[in-house]
C-alpha cells in the first residue's frame, strides 16, 4: 500500500471519529428541541411571551459584554455563543407564539 492510500484511509478514518459524535450530537439536538417544543406547546401564552422577553433581556445583556472594549475576547466569544443559541431558541418561541395567537389557542395562566 503506498502512503498516498494509507494517508487517505487514515484520513478517512480519523473523520468518521469525528462525523459519529456529530451526529449524535445532531440527533440529542433534534431530540431535545421537539421535547421543549411539545414543552412550550402546554405552556400559557403569557408564559411564552415572558420567556421571549427574558431571552431578549439576556441577549441585550451579552450584546454590551460583546460590544465592551473591556472585556476579554473570550468573554465576548462565550457572549457570542450565548446569544447564537437563545437567538435559536427564540426563533422557535416567536413560532409557536405566532401560531398560538393565530389558532386562537390563548391558554391564559
Amino acid at each position: 500500500m503506498d502512503s498516498l492510500t494509507k494517508q487517505t484511509k487514515n484520513r478517512e478514518k480519523e473523520q468518521a471519529k469525528v462525523d459519529r459524535p456529530r451526529a449524535s450530537l445532531a440527533a440529542k439536538e433534534s431530540e431535545t428541541n421537539a421535547m421543549e417544543e411539545r414543552h412550550n406547546q402546554t405552556k400559557p401564552l403569557d408564559d411564552l411571551k415572558e420567556q421571549e422577553s427574558e431571552l431578549q433581556h439576556q441577549n441585550e445583556e451579552d450584546q454590551a459584554i460583546i460590544q465592551d472594549q473591556n472585556a476579554s475576547p473570550s468573554e465576548k466569544e462565550a457572549a457570542d455563543g450565548r446569544v447564537a443559541e437563545r437567538n435559536e431558541e427564540l426563533a422557535r418561541l416567536q413560532t409557536q407564539i405566532t401560531e398560538r395567537e393565530r389558532g386562537g389557542l390563548s391558554l391564559k395562566g
